[in-house]
């Protein structure tokens, strides 16, 4: 009878937090350049006068103003 090797490779624990952390880093980036993006695209709205985006700056708003969601 032969043997078959059926190990199974996972993953460490130290890789697994390194690897969170990271992605972590990653997404606060990520949500910060939205951030900036998305103020940088409301001041230039509301300067400019384009009619389009004055219900999205309205909203961006009235969200950063409530206390809740």
């Amino acid at each position: 009878m032969e043997f078959i090797d059926r190990s199974i490779r996972g993953s460490t624990l130290s890789e697994v937090l390194v690897t969170m952390v990271l992605s972590g880093i990653v997404l606060l980036c990520v949500s910060g350049g939205f951030d900036t993006a998305g103020r940088l695209l409301g001041k230039i709205a509301s300067e400019s006068g384009f009619g389009m985006l004055d219900g999205h700056s309205l909203m961006d708003n009235l969200m950063s103003k409530a206390d809740s969601l």
